[in-house]
């Protein structure tokens, strides 16, 4: 999977702002550092996505992965947990484990 990037993201706002307006399944979302965790609803199910930021010079790129994924980023909102189908327990453990430190 790779990087999505686009000359008109500027900023970390603007690359948060395109994926708020493109996304539009998004019920909930909150911005850790450089991560951009997401809920969406997609019509039969309800998931977490994690976009991960990076900066390639002046232009912002991402790269989305959802829960099933088993991402090796932990900093999701442990209310996220709630909001959407389980998809990975491994995941959702080290998720607790890291917030309870």
């Amino acid at each position: 999977m790779g990087w999505t990037s686009s000359r008109k993201w500027k900023t970390k706002s603007d690359i948060v702002e395109a994926i708020l307006e493109e996304h539009g399944s998004i019920t909930a979302h909150k911005l850790v550092g450089d991560e951009l965790w997401t809920v969406q609803d997609i019509g039969d199910d309800i998931i977490i996505v994690l976009y991960l930021f990076e900066r390639e010079g002046m232009i912002w790129a991402y790269k989305d992965m959802g829960e099933s994924c088993g991402p090796c980023y932990y900093r999701c909102p442990l209310e996220f947990l709630d909001c959407a189908s389980e998809k990975n327990i491994e995941w959702r453990n080290s998720v607790r484990e890291l917030a309870a430190k």
